[in-house]
């Protein structure tokens, strides 16, 4: 995939840049169309050119862009549209490689791809009256709300698609589905009392 070079004012702030850069990935994957491509986002801020470098130190500076970043790519994989570019993506990688690949007499595999969706991606607004009953019920536990989308399959997105609005809470697991797997007991209480309370009142 050629080069893109897609500067950004300085004098705009860090959401702006970041919208922009937002904007820029998205169209560098669909213009993949199922080819491995490589992404490098640079960022140039001198100091004392910008508020928001007179404000922060450079770590800092560099820790907030990388967690933006990981907050836009995140995007892609709870887009009920983008979804399916992804798998067209898949479809295509797998194709091409097929006809890569020959046999002694020269000729090339075939891929026969089936997609079929079991977990709709889905984004729900902070402002939702069932995310607020939930932030509430953490702090009323004693518990800091960190609202934020989560990766994986869940009975969530079932019942989001069947148009109940639906939040889920972390209980304690770590490396879920591998084989370094293991629960955290003091969050797993801590998740149990919030359950109970968010039946109860």
């Amino acid at each position: 995939m050629g080069e893109t070079e897609a500067p950004v004012d300085p004098a705009t702030g860090p959401q702006d840049a970041l919208s922009h850069l937002h904007g820029q990935l998205r169209s560098s994957l669909r213009s993949a169309s199922g080819r491995s491509c490589e992404i490098v986002a640079l960022f140039a801020d001198i100091r004392g050119f910008s508020s928001f470098s007179e404000r922060n130190e450079s770590l800092a500076i560099a820790k907030y862009l990388r967690a933006a970043v990981t907050g836009i790519l995140d995007r892609y994989f709870h887009d009920a549209t983008f979804f399916k570019e992804i798998t067209k993506a898949y479809k295509a990688a797998f194709e091409k490689a097929a006809k890569r690949v020959t046999n002694s007499e020269g000729k090339s595999g075939r891929v026969k791809f089936k997609a079929e969706t079991d977990y709709y991606p889905f984004r729900m607004k902070e402002s939702l009256p069932v995310v607020q009953r939930a932030i509430a019920a953490v702090s009323a536990t004693g518990g800091t709300p960190a609202v934020r989308a989560a990766n994986g399959g869940l009975d969530a997105n079932w019942m989001v698609r069947h148009r109940v609005p639906t939040v889920t809470f972390g209980a304690g697991q770590n490396e879920a589905h591998t084989i370094d797997e293991w629960i955290n007991l003091d969050e797993y209480h801590r998740a149990c009392a919030l359950a109970l309370r968010l039946a109860t009142t």
